[in-house]
This record gives structure tokens, C-alpha cells and sequence, in this order.
């Protein structure tokens, strides 16, 4: 009655996050737009967590224009770039000038592969992998994961990949740009699996080759108390995976399972699948 909100706060969020999400919704209600951004920002943040997860490093997602969008957890091994980039929610001009000097810039725009910087003690980075986020050849942003006080992970690059094919329909989402297409792939594996859509269709939307070879993966947790929040972080874990082995996997969740579609196979993928789904399940044992 007194036109005041009250936001009741889970004892695991972390306050830049809810800081996020309530800007988020703020802005959009002030643009006339969907509160569904404010969950977008929360999906970026759980993304990035996932990416540290499986990188063993410190991750920060940004736009075209620089701007931290989302950012892991990290401890004291926070280089200067990092801890400025995200006081500022941007990159200080001085490294900023200094990365495109480099060719870094230049290679994350260039297309899909992973950028390496080296270590610079006397500047006060720390060794970096990176990747460009791209829908088509329009880019959107951009991944950075620094190395920690521990090397980064044997397959952190594979994560990194993947995650950057991931991320691609949550920033559109972000800019709040019309995307019914990259909107419809999260359905469509429910539809295809639930009989509303025939593969042929679903190959079709995905750019798919319905002749070939396709393989799905089922994914369930044991009961816990916070089966909910480790369900939503085992999507983006199995996503990553999948996006890193196949461009066009779709995964969705459906009466509490998480189910994942390979398309595109090659003949006789029944072994190196069955070892993706088996590396899945240990790292979600390891960190779920």
C-alpha cells in the first residue's frame, strides 16, 4: 500500500549479483522493456561462476564497449586489471590501450578462437585467455579468464570455447536486441523430445543435417535440499560442455531431468560421446 518493494535476499547471493539483477529490472522498467533482463544479468553471473568452475580461473564477461556485464567469485589472486575493471565496470583506458596495441581486440573480433596474453609482472597482469562472443559475425562481447594462484585446467580452453557459443543468446538478450530465433532454441528440444516438433524441423532451425547422426544425453541429480539452484548450475555446466563438442547442441530441462541433443555425429561417435557424457557427470560430482 505504501508503494514500497520489498526484496527478500537468499543467504548464498552475493550483493554484486542482486546489485545487477535490481539494476537490470530497473532499467528495463524504465525503458518499457521485459523485468526478464534483471534474470538474464543473474544468468551471466551463474555462467561465469560455471566457466570458473571448469577453467580453474578468475572470469569476467564484458560488452563491445568494455563494460563487466558479469563476474566469478575470486579470492586474493586478483590481478590490477581485474580488480580495476570491476570497480570501474569497465577496463582502465591504460590496459585497455595497451590490449589493443597487442592485437588482442582485433583477434577477439576476428571470429571464434581462443586469444592468449601472456603474463606482464611489471604491469601488473597476470597470464589471461580469452575469447570473442559472436552471433553470426556481429560481435557481442567478450570472455576473460585470468590464471589464478593455481595453472589454469588441462581443458580450459575447450570451456572456454563453449562458453563463449553459450553466451551468445544470453547477451543478445542483454542489449535487449530481437532474437525470436536464438529465443526459440530453448524450446526447441522439449518440443522435438515431447513430440510437438519432428527432427527434420528442429534440424532445420538449428542448421543441422537431419541425416546424420544425432545423439541425446539425460542428466539427473540425487535429492537435496538446494536441488533447484544445482539444477540451474548443472544446465550451464552440461551447455558449456556440449556447445564446446557440438556448435548447434541444445539442452533443456524437462520434468526435472536436463536433457542435451548432439546433432551433426559423425558415424561410430557412440565411444567419444559416451566419454563427454562420463566427463560431464565426474566434473558435476567434483563441483556440483
Amino acid at each position: 500500500d505504501a508503494g514500497v518493494a520489498l526484496l527478500t535476499v537468499g543467504t548464498e547471493a552475493r550483493w554484486e549479483q542482486v546489485e545487477s539483477l535490481a539494476r537490470g529490472v530497473v532499467e528495463a522498467a524504465r525503458a518499457g522493456g521485459e523485468a526478464a533482463s534483471g534474470e538474464v544479468l543473474g544468468d551471466l553471473f551463474a555462467l561465469a561462476q560455471t566457466i570458473a568452475t571448469l577453467t580453474g580461473g578468475l572470469v569476467s564477461i564484458e560488452d563491445t564497449a568494455n563494460r563487466v556485464l558479469a563476474y566469478s567469485r575470486a579470492g586474493d589472486e586478483v590481478d590490477e586489471l581485474r580488480r580495476l575493471s570491476i570497480l570501474g565496470r569497465e577496463g582502465p583506458e591504460r590496459y585497455l590501450a595497451m590490449l589493443r596495441e597487442w592485437g588482442v581486440y582485433q583477434r577477439l573480433r576476428a571470429g571464434e578462437g581462443i586469444v592468449r596474453i601472456d603474463e606482464r609482472p611489471e604491469l601488473g597482469i597476470r597470464r589471461r585467455i580469452a575469447a570473442g562472443i559472436h552471433a553470426g559475425k556481429q560481435p557481442l562481447g567478450t570472455i576473460w579468464v585470468q590464471e589464478g594462484a593455481q595453472p589454469l585446467t588441462e581443458r580450459a580452453e575447450t570451456a572456454l570455447l563453449g562458453a563463449s557459443r553459450t553466451l551468445a543468446p544470453q547477451l543478445i538478450r542483454a542489449r535487449t536486441l530481437p532474437s525470436p530465433e536464438l529465443r526459440l532454441r530453448e524450446d526447441l528440444l522439449a518440443s522435438l523430445l515431447e513430440g510437438r516438433l519432428d527432427a527434420e524441423s528442429v534440424a532445420d532451425d538449428i542448421g543441422a543435417d537431419p541425416s546424420r547422426p544425432a545423439q541425446v544425453l539425460a542428466f539427473s541429480l540425487e535429492r537435496s535440499d538446494n536441488r533447484q539452484l544445482r539444477r540451474a548450475e548443472l544446465v550451464h555446466l552440461i551447455a558449456v560442455h556440449t556447445a564446446a563438442y557440438r556448435r548447434s547442441a541444445l539442452v533443456s530441462v524437462i520434468g526435472g531431468r536436463v536433457y542435451a541433443l548432439l546433432p551433426d555425429l559423425p558415424e561410430h561417435s557412440d565411444a567419444a560421446v559416451l566419454a563427454l557424457a562420463r566427463e560431464i557427470a565426474a566434473t558435476a560430482r567434483r563441483h556440483l
